[in-house]
């Protein structure tokens, strides 16, 4: 009965992250940084007692660049703020894996753990591609003594403003479990966000993944929909 409640608690968490993924007015959220041309905001979490945050920022890249960027789970570590590692446990068909993720945090914080399934679903006649990803339980990754392990939800919205143009945006909700001081919460809901875009914008440099995206179905997709006017151009939230 109490998994069951979990299991309830958790899809109920995940079903609020995906509809604030879609939702970009004022909704309590509170500009807590902008620097480089990327805003970061925070506001109370409605289900635990820490800040969720959202970051946004424009990408001069191909909307289906960033999808791959996205889809390279172990290159995680080059660019997510704060990863250590990350790797697939499991994956099915080409939209959805399910991965350990090791995130470091400042001493004295024990560093947090997190088994997450990623999800992506593309709609080009609507402009975006998103990425959905919340935690899971998998007995293949059992709790160590070496990491705390978190709840976590959220979302990567992949926005198409122009061919060459893409906005972002980056949606967490986390509960941490253990030991977390406020100061450290509210310091890494605006770090992550922040280091996490800014790094993004250099991954999509890299030539291996502009390759894998010219090859991929993503672009095949894209392409007949744009020769065929049916994709839609979305408003760049940020100017």
């Amino acid at each position: 009965m109490v998994q069951k409640n979990i299991t309830v608690a958790c899809s109920l968490i995940l079903l609020y992250l995906l509809q604030i993924c879609h939702v970009f007015g004022d909704d309590g959220w509170r500009l807590s940084k902008k620097h480089n041309e990327i805003w970061v905001y925070t506001r109370p979490s409605p289900t635990c007692g820490f800040d969720e945050f959202k970051g946004i920022t424009i990408i001069d890249a191909r909307i289906e660049v960033l999808g791959i960027v996205l889809k390279d789970i172990p290159s995680f570590p080059l660019w997510m703020s704060d990863c250590q590692k990350s790797y697939i446990l499991e994956q099915n068909g080409k939209n959805d894996f399910i991965f350990h993720f090791v995130q470091t945090l400042p001493w004295p914080v024990k560093n947090r753990d997190m088994v997450l399934q990623a999800r992506s679903t593309i709609d080009w006649k609507a402009g975006y591609f998103q990425v959905d990803f919340h935690s899971v339980d998998d007995g293949r990754i059992p709790t160590s003594d070496d990491y705390i392990r978190m709840k976590v939800v959220g979302c990567f919205l992949l926005e198409y403003i122009e061919r060459e143009k893409t906005q972002v945006t980056y949606i967490i909700q986390a509960d941490p479990s253990g030991f977390m001081p406020a100061v450290v919460a509210n310091l890494i809901s605006r770090k992550i966000p922040y280091e996490t875009l800014l790094r993004m914008r250099e991954m999509v440099k890299y030539n291996r993944y502009r390759k894998w995206a010219d090859e991929s179905e993503e672009k095949k997709d894209l392409e007949k929909a744009l020769d065929h006017n049916e994709v839609r151009k979305r408003k760049a939230i940020i100017h």
